[in-house]
């Protein structure tokens, strides 16, 4: 109480703090949860998805059982691609799984197909995709894409807390050649020399340098293609015979590649961006940018090209903060009209109100400090500590405001209320402590449920704690500055028989000691009130088999995902339509607003 002044400073720095860390800290849905796993990708072109899955994905799979701290493996193998997926236990070192990794695929490269190259990716992406966004224009899908790769990608990959983008639907442009076996014929060829020729063809090489009057030129040997023109120009050698131009013996086209993947929004074909974040991303952000990067993309690429938001995460995270933030906030307004309701006088009530904010901006300045995000369960850590804020500012605050109306005639209201502070002091202290102890066991946590839970215990923690500094150091300067000895309206002062002890009878006392009288009355009373409270204990666990379990529950999104897998064997093609006809159905479905399918690839 002696240094009030240096109190309101200390408050006021915790407010500035605490507004600068709320607008500093990442937002996201769910705390990030970083699943042990490691990948491998393999590649081997002209192979079918029979070849891949029997001749790479199996034999690799097999072998890699033999990493340490592997719970299960999996594969999903395509024309020419697959991917395997090692799951390890939590906790375990992805980077020296990785290593292992390594060493038995090299161990295992004379086993696979000729062609067979791998490649080892660890640590892994989310599952869930920040941005999905369909891409439609007047162009062709190869044309579409090769203008997004030379216009955005790049940049969207670039910015910070995206791991990678993926297309669907998009169809690369090839140049094809179909030999013309006849013509190869006829000028003593085969096949093997349209191959030869092409080997050097379009390569620029060194040639060293000249002088020319004082001037070094350097020489290069050969000319890159620029159009496909040039690449029919390319000669063949002829055994005995001129050289004759490739487009002799073979119709050189530009074309599109077949397909691999397909994409369809509401039934309509389209190709797909995925925008998938990293773990440490900040998903507002990351929305912001990417978005503002497609508007530019649409302009630079022309053929009127459109980008369609078919989904953004960062709309359901700001719907679900500022859905918990507006309960919040009710629960703060019920809190302080409780405590009116029994203070029943407006400046104890505006005081220990005061101490809610407070509190949550002295947590939102350690949350900023230890890392922790702003998600759905630090949220809701908050929430469910507003009404235990007040508790310690109540204490204080009832306790000032008894003894400022019992001290005695000529004492100071510093010393008055510094008394009165100190007498609960330890009980307010012990109390919080058994709280947040009661927390602390969930900030040792391992595994998945740590990484989800920590936030949530961190942060009641951290509001517990300020909420108990808040009470023991600014309620009392406020109370000094603002209360007076006044009585609470309704108020009787009585002494307890036999003692010089006063209480204040008001109409809560009136209503609450009849019914502890009552309970205590005697030994039948205390009986019925004992068995009474093991029939709600009771009666509570018998409830507890109809609660329904689940990890988060609802997160607000208006998204649910299928995942459709096609009898062994099925074509790309067969597997859309058989897509196709699930799309249908959804589609019908009354509630269902959008309908995106992709099919192929890793999908």
């Amino acid at each position: 109480m002696k240094n009030r002044a240096f109190i309101a400073l200390v408050t006021i720095v915790i407010m500035v703090l605490g507004l600068i860390s709320l607008n500093m800290l990442r937002r996201e849905l769910i705390p990030p949860v970083e699943l042990p796993t490691v990948a491998v990708t393999a590649t081997n072109p002209g192979a079918s998805s029979e070849q891949m899955a029997d001749q790479v994905a199996e034999p690799i799979e097999r072998q890699l059982t033999a990493v340490d701290n592997v719970t299960s493996t999996s594969s999903n193998s395509g024309s020419n691609f697959s991917m395997i997926m090692l799951e390890m236990e939590y906790g375990s070192d992805v980077f020296r799984a990785a290593s292992q990794t390594d060493t038995l695929l090299n161990s295992l490269d004379e086993q696979l197909p000729e062609g067979t190259t791998t490649t080892t990716l660890s640590g892994g992406a989310a599952d869930i995709p920040a941005i999905v966004v369909t891409m439609s224009s007047e162009l062709s899908p190869g044309e579409l894409n090769q203008r997004f790769d030379q216009s955005a990608r790049s940049d969207i990959e670039n910015i910070s807390g995206i791991s990678q983008v993926q297309l669907f639907g998009a169809q690369d442009e090839i140049v094809r050649l179909n030999p013309d076996d006849d013509a190869l014929s006829e000028n003593g060829l085969d096949r093997s020399a349209i191959v030869d020729a092409l080997e050097d063809a379009g390569v620029v090489s060194p040639g060293g340098s000249v002088t020319d009057d004082g001037e070094a030129l350097d020489i290069s040997i050969g000319q890159a293609f620029d159009e496909v023109d040039d690449l029919g120009s390319t000669l063949v050698p002829v055994e005995d015979g001129t050289p004759i131009p490739l487009s002799d013996v073979a119709e050189v086209e530009r074309t599109e590649a077949d397909a691999e993947t397909v994409s369809r929004t509401n039934g309509n074909d389209a190709i797909t961006v995925m925008i998938m974040p990293s773990n440490d991303a900040n998903f507002i952000e990351l929305s912001e940018q990417a978005l503002a990067e497609m508007n530019d993309a649409a302009q630079q690429m022309g053929g009127g090209t459109e980008f369609t938001v078919v989904f953004d995460q960062a709309e359901f995270i700001e719907d679900a903060i500022a859905g918990l933030a507006n309960e919040g906030l009710w629960g703060l307004l019920l809190a302080v009209l409780v405590i009116f309701v029994f203070l029943l006088s407006i400046r104890p009530t505006i005081i220990t109100g005061i101490t809610i904010p407070l509190a949550v901006l002295f947590a939102f300045v350690g949350m900023l400090a230890t890392g922790t995000t702003v998600n759905m369960m630090s949220l809701a850590g908050l929430m469910i500590t507003i009404g235990r804020m007040v508790d310690d500012s109540i204490v204080v605050i009832e306790n000032i405001m008894r003894h400022l109306r019992q001290a005695p005639p000529g004492e100071k209201k510093v010393k008055t209320i510094t008394r009165a502070t100190g007498e609960v002091s330890s009980a307010v202290i012990s109390s919080t402590i058994v709280t947040v102890m009661v927390f602390v066991p969930i900030l040792l946590v391992e595994g998945m449920a740590g990484e989800l839970f920590r936030p949530f215990a961190l942060t009641v923690v951290l509001a517990m704690v300020g909420s108990t500094l808040v009470a023991l150091t600014v309620v009392p300067v406020l109370a000094y500055w603002f209360m007076r000895n006044q009585r609470i309206r309704g108020d009787r002062s009585a002494t307890m028989p036999d003692t010089d002890i006063r209480v204040t009878t008001n109409w809560m006392a009136k209503l609450y000691r009849p019914i502890i009288a009552w309970t205590i009355k005697s030994r039948g009373t205390r009986w019925t009130t004992a068995v009474l409270a093991l029939a709600v204990f009771a009666g509570s666990l018998a409830l507890v088999p109809a609660l329904k379990v689940n990890l988060l529950g609802d997160t607000g999104m208006n998204m649910h995902m299928v995942t459709y897998t096609a009898p062994q064997g099925s074509s790309l093609q067969r597997t859309s339509e058989l897509s196709r006809g699930i799309e249908e159905e959804l589609a019908e479905v009354e509630q269902v607003d959008t309908v995106q399918a992709d099919i192929g690839g890793s999908s």
